[in-house]
Order: structure tokens, then sequence, then C-alpha cells
């Protein structure tokens, strides 16, 4: 059953293995408030990985750093980002920091299904070890 956590920058909605997460309108997203959203998760998923799924229906700023923060301090195994209007020049830089798979869909359906298919591979692969 999904539940929902609000903050002051925006809104997440944690379901089994990942959270969809909808920030604020003109907001400048930064490591600090990536630290409170990951630590928020540590706590929820209890240190198992977990998939990010940004859904971009507001526009708002993002610092590139919150990528190499989120590969290096978290379990996140992934990231997708919804959005009619992904900025392909900006995508390119994400990748440059994230180091796990990143990749944009139209609608949260088709998100949340390779997030699930990719979180479910890991952890076939994780337990044949």
């Amino acid at each position: 059953m999904p539940h929902v956590k609000e903050f002051v920058f925006g809104t997440l909605t944690v379901n089994h293995n990942f959270v969809i997460a909808e920030m604020n309108e003109g907001i400048t997203f930064s490591i600090i408030e990536n630290r409170q959203i990951l630590n928020y998760l540590e706590n929820v998923f209890s240190g198992r990985p977990y998939g990010y799924i940004s859904h971009r229906v507001n526009s708002y700023s993002i610092d590139p750093t919150v990528y190499l923060d989120s590969s290096q301090n978290s379990k996140m195994r992934a990231i997708a980002i919804v959005s009619d209007r992904v900025d392909s020049s900006a995508l390119t830089l994400e990748r440059q920091f994230f180091t796990q798979p990143i990749e944009t869909f139209q609608n949260l359906q088709d998100a949340a299904k390779w997030m699930q298919d990719l979180l479910s591979k890991e952890k076939a692969l994780n337990s044949n070890q």
C-alpha cells in the first residue's frame, strides 16, 4: 500500500521498492533537500535497494551534484524521469553524475514497469550469488 510523505519542497509517494517524487514549482533541489529524502528513504526501505521515479509535473532546478550524492550515499539503483518535456542536454549532464541507469518516460505506468523489472532482475542476480 503506497504512502505519502510531504516535504516543504515536494511530495514522495512510497511504494514497495520505489518512490515517486513530485517537486514543487520553482524550487532549487540541492544537496540539502536530497539528504532529507535519502535519510527518509533509508529508514523506509531499511537499507534495501530501491528506485526513484521523478515525476516532473512542475518546473524546478536541480543541482547536478545531487546525482553524485545519491550514487555515493544511498541504495538507489535507478532513476526514471517522467516528463513530456525532457531537456536532452540536462539529461546528458544528469547521466554524468549518476552511476546507475537513468531513463526517461512519457507516463508513470511505463516508468514503474521499467523500475520493477530492473529491480527484480537485480534481486534475482543477487540471490544467485
